[in-house]
């Protein structure tokens, strides 16, 4: 059986005018373990937990960079390392206090 995609959008389409009817597009954080655990894998799970590590990146990099630049001595950039980290981690805490 061969399929062709001739209108990908047609699919992204859908979905949004599908949302209002009931079905949901998004997974809760909890339920993304749960939508990996179980075979076959639930796809949406697999998309979520990707924009999660998307989404966890730059607070990984500035966490990361902070005991670098403690260990080179160079407070300046390690305190304003520290002011972002603080910031991505306010604005997540804000987000999640708004969308729950």
């Amino acid at each position: 059986m061969r399929q062709t995609f001739r209108n990908p959008g047609v699919g992204l389409i859908r979905t949004f005018l599908a949302e209002g009817k009931g079905r949901r597009t998004t997974r809760p954080t909890r339920q993304i373990g749960v939508g990996l655990r179980h075979r076959p894998i639930d796809p949406l799970a697999l998309s979520a937990l990707g924009l999660v590590l998307l989404m966890a990146t730059p607070g990984a990099a500035v966490a990361l960079a902070i005991p670098g630049f403690l260990a080179a001595r160079d407070f300046r950039y390690a305190t304003i390392a520290a002011l972002v980290l603080t910031m991505l981690l306010v604005s997540l805490l804000l987000a999640g206090a708004i969308h729950s």
